[in-house]
Formats: structure tokens, C-alpha cells, sequence
């Protein structure tokens, strides 16, 4: 691991392949060595690799290798992903296609976890919502947005303006104390 942090990958590859050696079982070799063949640059042979391994991490590794030379096949691992990171690509990929309405539940269910992007899915399900004039999904997304507490983006969907809340002016007998503490002060 330490070998392909460097970008060291080929030396890498072989350290892994050693490891296997001994126990071919073992799923962080398989796992490091698919990585290492990816940056390498031999995909197929890294997808080989993912698939045997079934693990959410091989799926996402397999989904990203896929998304150029096959978006149907990554789209579909994206979504069987327990990984709210996944469907966040999947919704990338479908934006990209001109499929909105199709990002919509994916915004959705997104919105629903516990992750630091709920609330940027909730706003991206109000706003495609809007855009394509489903209006069920935009209330949903308002609704989500407004679940989440005061935050920017709900603000901005409900069209409000951000009041803070200012110190209040100081009383004049505020002045008097200010020039008994430079007094002071002055005196050491």
C-alpha cells in the first residue's frame, strides 16, 4: 500500500502479486493489486480482478473503470451500490446523458442519509424538480431541505434573505467605563 501511495504502481503490482503467493485469498491483496493494474493502466485486467472480489469496494473500483467504456453497466453498479458516494456518481452520469427525471428518486433517497451531501441533494432534487416541472419531486425537495435545519440552500430555496442577528448599539454609560479603564490603565 505504501509502494502505490508513492505512485510506485508496477512495484506495486509485484509486491501484491508476492502476497497472493502466499495467500491467494487474501481480499486487501486482491483488492491492492486490481488498484495498482488500474493505475497501470491495464483495465480489463483490473475489472477481471474487481469482479471476482465481491465487495462494495470492488463494485464502486468496477463502476468507475466502467463509466467511459460502458456507462450502462457502471450506471447499474452505481445504483446496487450501498454507497450514497455511488449514487452520487450515478446521478453524474445521468445528468450527463440529459437524463433528469431519472435523478430524481436518486436525489432523493440521497437526501434521506446521514452524509455531508444530503443537503446538496436535496437542493439538486429541488431545483431538477423545478426544471422539469415535476412538482411532487420539488415539494419533496423543499420539504427535505427544510428537515435539515437552517442552512443556506434551504433559504435559498424558499427564496429568503439571511438576517444575522447584530450586537445591539452600546448603551452610553458604556463610554464611562471605557474612560475609567483608560484612566486606569494610563496610571499602570
Amino acid at each position: 500500500q505504501a509502494l502505490a501511495g508513492l505512485g510506485r504502481y508496477e512495484e506495486a503490482r509485484l509486491a501484491y502479486q508476492s502476497w497472493l503467493k502466499e495467500k491467494p485469498d487474501d481480499m486487501t491483496a486482491q483488492l491492492g493489486l486490481a488498484r495498482a493494474l488500474a493505475r497501470l493502466g491495464r483495465t480489463d485486467e483490473a475489472l477481471s480482478l474487481y469482479q471476482k472480489i465481491k465487495t462494495p469496494d470492488s463494485q464502486l473500483a468496477q463502476a468507475e473503470l466502467l463509466e467511459e467504456k460502458n456507462p450502462r453497466q457502471a450506471l447499474a453498479l452505481y445504483l446496487d451500490s450501498t454507497y450514497p458516494v455511488a449514487w452520487w456518481s450515478a446521478t453524474t452520469l445521468l445528468e450527463a446523458q440529459g437524463r433528469l427525471t431519472e435523478t430524481l428518486p436518486i436525489y432523493a433517497r440521497l437526501a434521506k442519509t446521514n452524509t455531508d451531501f444530503a443537503d446538496d441533494a436535496a437542493y439538486r432534487l429541488y431545483v431538477l424538480a423545478k426544471r422539469v416541472g415535476d412538482k411532487q419531486a420539488q415539494a419533496e425537495g423543499k420539504a427535505l431541505l427544510d428537515a435539515l435545519g437552517l442552512n443556506w440552500l434551504a433559504l435559498r430555496a424558499n427564496q429568503s434573505k439571511l438576517s444575522l442577528p447584530t450586537a445591539p448599539p452600546m448603551v452610553p454609560a458604556g463610554t464611562d467605563i471605557l474612560d475609567r479603564a483608560s484612566a486606569l490603565e494610563s496610571i499602570g
